[in-house]
């Protein structure tokens, strides 16, 4: 439940990084920091690279391709690959006719050289949801123009070149907000603002949403396109999906159209069972579950329609750089759907409000919507409000909401650190004095911390 920091980086070349954020170690070399996982090291790597490249465009000529190492993620190794698509394998009398057009004055018969910049995502370990990421990222950029990364091809077995599935998407040319936005100025932030803004709003809309919770059947989607009849949300599995977690090995529910409340409760059902499970000791989900009932009796819960949630969507996740034919800076590119589900409103309008809080001060939800002193800042949260309706306003900063989202969020993630725990701490306590004539059961009493019998196991202090 971290809040999202930006920072300030001193080399804002866009030039010299990748779409990828750059990893939090202290080198950026992917050979160097997952060497214990048996990597081979780049420099015979990218041998096996540019075979691939030849098997997959085999009209071009060895020298067509050049490579370079990009900062990894834990997930994936990332090569940038530069394609001239003017170093072609011709036959003789091909050049001659192109020789000649060119000499008579026909240039524009000719080809002109192009060049292709792509960057391959290769997983570092066998990923059963492989599949899935690369189905979500098409879903999104295809199905609601939200620009996500565009796949250009993938293979999902390994009898390929480098022995391994991989997909290539369009290099995209840009920074992760997360290291240049105090480097922007006020009217570059008021573009990015209103960008993200723009994405929000579409992620509502009912064409981004779905009568039920969960992942979409990328499978699905993919063979037939998107309807909402046959393309059916997977219910979310407990404990929630990691990157390698087999989904064979996850308990799994066809998903059904079902109210906000009836989701939530389930989800905290099967967080207490998975807590059994782990041996913690006492119910964390009373209060919660208390909470969404009162909420259900408020009519909080009036739309039951699940929108499309990015549920990372940070600053390290966002690409700025310049729009190709404007010249403005513009949000390039969104990364990391593959956490995308399909949830309640409330949960998609989590507000950005490390765009707007003063440099130095951490992000806190509860004060999104506060005034700003300072004129650009108001005027930055101004921008990215324009296309918000009073519902989709309610849903991002009133205190019901906000509690709903901690809740919700945990009751899909689980509770896996101390952080956690103490945010749903919080959120309990901030309902009972919003709400004390409907006061649920605290997560514990600070006069009597062991009072309920809940108390955060070893692992989670």
């Amino acid at each position: 439940m971290s809040s999202y920091v930006l920072r300030r980086e001193v080399n804002t070349n866009e030039g010299d990084m990748n779409t990828s954020p750059r990893p939090r170690h202290p080198s950026t070399t992917s050979t160097v920091i997952y060497q214990y996982l048996g990597h081979e090291p780049f420099a015979t790597y990218q041998n096996k690279v540019k075979a691939l490249c030849q098997e997959i465009w085999p009209s071009l000529k060895p020298e067509a391709f050049t490579v370079e190492r990009r900062a990894g993620r834990e997930e994936n190794r990332i090569i940038k690959i530069t394609t001239d698509f003017s170093r072609k394998i011709e036959p003789r009398w091909l050049r001659c006719l192109n020789g000649a057009l060119m000499f008579a004055g026909y240039e524009e018969w000719v080809d002109p050289p192009k060049r292709g910049q792509f960057v391959i995502r290769i997983p570092r370990k066998e990923s059963p949801w492989f599949n899935y990421e690369v189905g979500i990222n098409e879903w999104v950029a295809e199905e609601t123009g939200i620009p996500a990364p565009l796949t250009v091809k993938f293979q999902r077995l390994q009898n390929n070149k480098i022995g391994k599935p991989y997909v290539i998407q369009r290099f995209i040319r840009g920074r992760p907000l997360e290291n240049t936005f105090y480097d922007l100025d006020y009217n570059q932030r008021v573009l990015i603002a209103r960008d993200l803004g723009r994405a929000m709003v579409t992620m509502i809309q009912p064409e981004a949403s779905s009568p039920a919770p969960g992942f979409l059947d990328t499978e699905t989607y993919m063979k037939n396109g998107w309807t909402k009849n046959n393309v059916q949300p997977l219910e979310l599995d407990v404990p929630f999906r990691g990157v390698y977690q087999n989904p064979a090995h996850a308990r799994a529910f066809p998903s059904k159209q079902q109210t906000t409340l009836m989701f939530l409760k389930s989800q905290i059902s099967r967080q207490r069972e998975y807590d059994l499970i782990r041996g913690y000791r006492g119910d964390f989900w009373r209060g919660a579950e208390q909470v969404v009932e009162h909420l259900d009796d408020l009519e909080w819960f009036d739309d039951d329609r699940y929108c499309l949630t990015h549920l990372d969507l940070g600053p390290h996740n966002i690409i700025c750089g310049k729009h190709p034919h404007t010249g403005n800076l513009t949000v390039r590119l969104i990364e990391d759907w593959d956490l995308a589900i399909f949830a309640p409103m409330w949960l998609s309008l989590t507000p950005p409000s490390w765009l707007w809080t003063p440099e130095g001060e951490e992000p806190d939800e509860a004060k999104a919507n506060n005034f700003q002193t300072d004129r650009d800042l108001q005027a930055i949260k101004d921008a990215f409000e324009e296309n918000f309706d009073e519902t989709g306003w309610a849903y991002m900063y009133t205190p019901p909401s906000r509690i709903a989202r901690v809740i919700c969020r945990l009751a899909i993630l689980s509770i896996n650190s101390k952080e956690d725990y103490m945010a749903l701490h919080h959120a309990l306590s901030e309902w009972n004095e919003l709400y004390p004539d409907r006061k649920v059961r605290p997560l514990w009493d600070s006069l009597d911390p062991y009072a309920n019998d809940v108390v955060p196991p070893a692992e989670l202090e």
